[in-house]
């Protein structure tokens, strides 16, 4: 997942020569964060199709209001977070993972799920729209797949 070594300051200390730090736990806030988002994406796709929708509603109601409390930094964050947590889910839902696929709820959830992904495309930053770009591209792949498997079905 996440690389939050710039931010802790510990590792300034640590020698760089003898310590590998890709094979030491994150600093506490980014495995928290990191596990948070393993833990929706393994999570959603098993839900119904009224709490899907309504979660990813909050997602959207969430990463789209602005008030003036809000840093740029934080907001830049939360888009790069919800864009890693979709594109994993994504990849959940397409059976990449083990354990259950899941499926999409139905047009509700497809329509907020692209909202949603269409708010972290248009971030200024380049990992949040790269994040959604994939997510995007997975979910026509899943919906194309559907429709096609009931084409296949009625025939």
């Amino acid at each position: 997942m996440g690389e939050g070594w710039e931010h802790d300051g510990s590792a300034n200390y640590l020698d760089r020569q003898t310590c590998n730090l890709a094979r030491l736990p994150q600093p506490p806030a980014t495995e928290t964060i990191n596990s948070a988002i393993m833990a929706f994406a393994l999570a959603f796709p098993l839900q119904s199709p009224k709490v899907q929708e309504s979660v990813l509603g909050q997602l959207l109601g969430y990463i789209t209001s602005s008030g003036p409390s809000q840093d740029p930094a934080r907001v830049i964050a939360v888009n790069v977070n919800v864009a890693a947590a979709l594109l994993l889910t994504m990849r959940v839902f397409q059976g990449q993972t083990r354990g259950a696929s899941g499926r999409f709820g139905g047009v509700g959830v497809e329509r907020n799920l692209r909202e949603v992904l269409h708010v972290c495309q248009a971030s200024s930053n380049f990992r949040s729209r790269d994040k959604a770009n994939k997510s995007i591209i997975r979910c026509l792949l899943q919906i194309k797949m559907n429709a096609f498997a009931t084409w296949q079905q009625k025939r």
